[in-house]
């Protein structure tokens, strides 16, 4: 930081080579970079869709540097353009610009987004992309989006991902629960991050076993990068491959193989979420890191029950669900403190209620899963979810449904989706997955 000892009063003076003409007026733009949006005329700096509070110089002070990116702003135009009514000294210049540093962070490629050219001035380095007004921007409360237009969704910065199913390579049907289970498990793992956008399993899993260019369904999805992999299981060992796309240039950004015993497949999806988020995200908080580690059981075979149990459950008919119960059961058995086993078991037979047991035999047993994983774990989002939707739609208490969704919030960054609810109830800000997606 370029800040003096001994304060200075700088000359406004604009340069030349820099200064518009008087009668000139200047335009009210919106910008793009990276994870972030610059509205001038609604005064509003975004960050995947969250305002982000800055103060009136702040603001302006970054408008002008935006404005000018890639090239560099000499301290005498930042001190006519952001405070043209009086004196001001280099020292108070310094300390904004650390400020608007401190809230933007470090950009996608761990460097500042500001330089400092020593006794001149600044330079903001980043790649600056001018939307035009007509284009249907718009802020959606409740969801990371900020860009709409399909074209510029898929330009967005690495702040996006689509995790399609994993291939399952081993020439049997039986390890599709471990393909399915894995790739529900990094969804879920994204979905912790801040700031980031990570596609449901409802929309990823429709291209399931399907040979299309990643690139180009990325570009369907309107996401920057997509994970793609296989799972090959031999005996008692699995042998799983990896890589991240970047779909907007079409290089890898992240690849690796694990070649594990069945039991680690734990640490490996822990692993697989560790090492691309430190691709697209350079920078973790604390607690990012714990929410994408974290594990709800440390047994690898109720791990496997949970997940054969959500495979079953995923396929909605009787006979399906009767066996997803078998294995929830079974989970629980191995770990009686599972609680996202619990879950299992009680969004099972929620979904029995619908449509292959009567409401009065099965919602009992859906709530008091519910209600026993919560006793395990008091924050778990799923919980509150399963829980709350047993009172608004068979209960009809929609005040208590209403407390769990705020409580569900206050627990965990994201919410997800129940098929059998209306998206206006549950349109998630972030999406988290049932059951054992996480771990």
């Amino acid at each position: 930081m370029d800040v003096l000892k001994k304060p200075q009063k700088i000359s406004k003076r604009t340069p030349r080579a820099w200064q518009a003409p008087a009668s000139q007026k200047p335009v009210a733009r919106i910008y793009w970079f990276e994870t972030f949006v610059l509205d001038q005329a609604e005064r509003v700096l975004l960050r995947g869709g969250i305002p982000v509070a800055l103060t009136p110089r702040v603001f302006d002070l970054l408008s002008v540097l935006v404005e000018s990116h890639g090239h560099l702003v000499t301290k005498a135009t930042l001190l006519e353009r952001v405070w043209p009514d009086g004196f001001v000294e280099e020292a108070n210049l310094s300390v904004n610009i650390a400020t608007l540093r401190k809230v933007l962070g470090q950009g996608l490629d761990g460097r500042p987004y500001i330089e400092t050219v020593r006794k001149l001035g600044y330079h903001f380095v980043v790649r600056v992309q001018e939307i035009e007004r007509e284009s249907p921007l718009k802020v959606v409360k409740n969801e990371p989006e900020v860009l709409r237009p399909g074209k510029l969704r898929a330009s967005q910065g690495l702040n996006s991902l689509a995790v399609l199913p994993f291939e399952n390579e081993s020439g049997d049907s039986d390890p599709e629960y471990l393909s399915d289970g894995l790739t529900e498990s990094i969804i879920n793992s994204f979905s912790h991050l801040e700031d980031f956008r990570v596609l449901g399993r409802n929309t990823v899993f429709r291209y399931k076993a399907k040979s299309t260019d990643p690139q180009k369904i990325g570009e369907e999805l309107g996401v920057r990068s997509l994970l793609t992999g296989r799972i090959l299981r031999l005996g008692d060992k699995v042998i799983i491959r990896a890589e991240v796309t970047d779909v907007k240039e079409g290089w890898q950004i992240w690849g690796e193989q694990y070649d594990r015993k069945l039991a680690d497949i734990l640490a490996i999806q822990a692993e697989i979420a560790a090492e691309i988020s430190k691709k697209l995200r350079p920078r973790l908080s604390v607690d990012e890191e714990r929410r994408i580690t974290n594990r709800h059981t440390d047994n690898p075979t109720a791990y496997h029950f949970c997940l054969k149990g959500r495979y079953h459950w995923n396929k909605y008919a009787n006979k399906g669900l009767s066996t997803a119960i078998d294995y929830f059961r079974k989970a629980i058995e191995e770990d009686p403190v599972y609680a996202l086993a619990y879950v299992g078991l009680s969004d099972s037979y929620y979904r029995l209620s619908h449509l292959h047991l009567p409401a009065s035999e099965a919602v009992p047993k859906a709530r008091l899963a519910a209600e026993k994983a919560l006793e395990i774990n008091e924050t778990l989002a799923e919980a509150h979810t399963a829980l709350g939707s047993v009172l608004m739609f068979y209960y009809w208490d929609w005040e208590k449904r209403t407390k769990r969704v705020l409580k569900r919030g206050r627990t965990q960054s994201g919410f997800r989706d129940r098929p059998s609810a209306p998206r206006s109830v549950f349109q998630p800000r972030r999406q988290v997955f049932r059951g054992c997606a996480r771990i």
